[in-house]
C-alpha cells in the first residue's frame, strides 16, 4: 500500500502526494508487540511518485489533477500557498540513496 504521510490545504486547493514507501500494515502491530523498529515494516521502492491537487470549490466528486515526479519520500509539509496561476508546495524530502533530509519546493502551474 502506498504511503500518504502529510498534506496541505490552501485557500482553493488540497495537495497530497504518494511516495515510494510502502507500509505493511499487517506487520506493523507484530513489530510493535515485539518491540522491533517500525522501519522493518516499510520498504522504499524506486518508483515514480505522484502529487494530486483537488480544487476545494468543486466538491468531493472530482478527479484530482495529477503530477508525476521522481521517486522520493516526503516527511512533512513545510508550507503551501497559491496565487492566480500557481500552487506552491514546500516539503522536506529524502530519497533512499541520499539518507538525508532536504527541503524541496514543488510548483504546480494551473
Amino acid at each position: 500500500m502506498e504511503y500518504y504521510h502529510d498534506f496541505a490545504v490552501t485557500k482553493n486547493h488540497v495537495i497530497f502526494g504518494t511516495t515510494g514507501v510502502h507500509i505493511d500494515f499487517i506487520k506493523m502491530p507484530q513489530l510493535m508487540m515485539g518491540r522491533q523498529p517500525l522501519a522493518y515494516g516499510a520498504k522504499f521502492y524506486e518508483e515514480d511518485g505522484y502529487f494530486y491537487i483537488l480544487d476545494r470549490n468543486k466538491g468531493i466528486r472530482q478527479k484530482p489533477q495529477e503530477y508525476k515526479t521522481d521517486p522520493f519520500f516526503a516527511t512533512h509539509v513545510i508550507n503551501a500557498y497559491e496565487d492566480e496561476t500557481t500552487v506552491r508546495y514546500f516539503i522536506s524530502e529524502t530519497t533512499e540513496r541520499q539518507f538525508k533530509i532536504q527541503n524541496k519546493l514543488v510548483i504546480f502551474e494551473q
